[in-house]
């Protein structure tokens, strides 16, 4: 009647027509840039996507439209796909029905050049930065030269925009590459280790952190669901989200004797 096509369906339910979420989802992106004269421009949403992930489907387009009602202004999403793989999929349109598609901007591989020579990273950091991302895994030789780089260029801005940088980078490394950059690093004696230095060391203490707490999150939704007990999405959440490794062990010996989840979360805040 209206001209409009439809997917084929078996019946109508009739759904509560107030959309506000009872309890706020949390859409929490990699880094958002903000252009700007006197008013926004143009707002730029960044996602950096290591692997497949069909949710994307679903909060990409969530990430933009929210993006443009805060800001008042166009936005962009940029996808920046660490493998063709995932470049050649993030770079499908996404159907969102009868109001049309919804696209990514995505940069793969093949689109960002490799920066392994100090000067030209400190030139432009954030490409250097951006080949860190693309190109800092994979063969540690080659990811350590455009690291080495990419590091300079963080050194060279300073500040917390510095540390912001050295953040996504260490991130960015493979395990093997992030290993052997610490060892470089922490051969300067303490005596004058620059500032710098001590930054990266204590964002490579960080996400070594990171993984130790994730590990035993992992390890203890692994046992509640060996022993059959129901885990709500709240309480998933409370648990992978814990980067105290003391509660994590604390909650992974008392998940032995007990089978009431909200009981082994809850003794988190009576002793804290």
């Amino acid at each position: 009647m209206l001209g409009t096509e439809v997917p084929a369906y078996s019946k109508v339910d009739i759904e509560d027509s107030n959309l506000t979420e009872i309890k706020p989802v949390e859409l929490e992106v990699d880094v958002v840039s903000l252009l700007a004269n006197e008013k926004p421009v143009l707002c730029i949403v960044g996602e950096v996507q290591r692997a497949i992930d069909t949710d994307k489907e679903y909060t990409w387009p969530a990430y933009a439209m929210l993006a443009r009602k805060r800001y008042r202004c166009p936005v962009c999403l940029m996808v920046l796909a660490t493998t063709k793989s995932v470049a050649k999929w993030a770079r499908q349109a996404i159907d969102l029905g009868t109001v049309g598609t919804f696209q990514a901007t995505v940069l793969g591989p093949n689109d960002v050049p490799v920066v392994d020579d100090v000067e030209q990273a400190k030139a432009n950091p954030e490409l250097a930065v951006v080949s860190a991302i693309m190109h800092g895994h994979g063969d540690v030789g080659f990811a350590l030269r455009v690291a080495r780089a990419a590091c300079e260029a963080a050194a060279h801005v300073g500040g917390d925009q510095g540390n912001v940088y050295l953040v996504v980078i260490t991130n960015a490394l493979g395990p093997a590459a992030l290993m052997e950059l610490e060892r470089e690093m922490t051969i300067e004696p303490q005596e004058i280790r620059s500032e710098f230095v001590r930054n990266f060391l204590a964002q490579c203490e960080a996400r070594e952190a990171r993984g130790r707490a994730e590990g035993k999150a992992t390890a203890l939704l692994l046992l509640l669901e060996t022993k059959g007990c129901a885990v709500t999405a709240r309480q998933r959440k409370q648990i992978t989200s814990c980067s105290d490794l003391h509660v994590l062990d604390r909650w992974l010996r008392k998940v032995l004797t007990t089978d009431n989840v909200e009981e082994l979360l809850d003794d988190n805040s009576r002793m804290s």
